[in-house]
């Protein structure tokens, strides 16, 4: 190839140059050797997978490690070091993948039937597995795999729990924000006998399952609360009349 300056000064510096300040000869050589390694190179590769530019810096990692202990680099336990790695990073990433999905759907619906919750936890972990299958490589994928499950499986319980107590909080304040009228009334003395106190309430209890959060158990927490209420409102009836 030839010069790509004649400037000595400027060759000091050719790192920095333009390629329009370059001679077009020069410039012309590298097009063509560039284009010659790209169309004749081929991808290094072991075991037949071919190997990307992480994972070939960490084969490369590896021989300078075991010459650098005075042992013989081997292409085995490379190949191991390199599935160990890319595992490790697949798990990462797709579990990333994993939280991201299910916190913003379940931010965005929480509380919800517990249903609902497994259809979003199904999603997340159909395209999180598969983020992690595409990567993933050698024997050690089944432990990695195994290990990724296991987190998500976790995670799920947490936010179910999570789920429980919002659906308690919400619900609990739906329930005594839109009693306040009947107890309002009942302090006033304005059900004239049992009976219309008892048919309010159960209106108020259908009221609430039509209009009221949705979560796990929420219909029991209804149904107690209505309860509770007309027992409480009964004694208070029974003193006061």
């Amino acid at each position: 190839m030839i010069r790509p300056l004649t400037n000595e000064d400027q060759l000091q510096n050719l790192a920095d140059m333009d390629l329009s300040k370059l001679r077009p000869e020069f410039v012309d050589q590298i097009g063509q050797l560039r284009r010659k390694v790209i169309n004749r190179i081929k991808p290094k590769s072991i075991n037949g997978r071919k190997l990307n530019g992480e994972m070939l810096f960490n084969l490369a990692e590896s021989y300078v490690d075991a010459i650098n202990k005075g042992a013989v680099p081997s292409i085995e336990s490379s190949w191991s070091y390199i599935c160990k790695n890319e595992c490790l990073r697949a798990s990462q990433d797709a579990y990333e993948i994993f939280l991201k999905e299910l916190d913003t759907n379940f931010q965005e619906s929480a509380p919800m039937p517990e249903e609902e919750l497994k259809s979003i936890y199904k999603s997340a972990k159909k395209n999180t597995l598969d983020k992690f299958n595409k990567v993933a490589v050698g024997d050690v994928r089944e432990e990695y795999l195994c290990q990724l499950k296991e987190k998500m499986s976790d995670k799920l319980d947490w936010y179910k729990n999570e789920n429980i107590n919002q659906t308690e909080q919400q619900c609990y304040m739906f329930l005594n924000a839109n009693y306040e009228s009947i107890e309002h009334k009942l302090r006033n003395q304005e059900y004239k006998c049992l009976d219309d106190l008892s048919h309010e309430i159960k209106d108020f209890e259908q009221f609430y399952l039509d209009q009221g959060p949705k979560g796990p158990c929420y219909r029991e927490i209804g149904l107690e609360f209505c309860y509770k209420s007309l027992a409480e409102g009964s004694d208070y009836f029974n003193k006061t009349v």
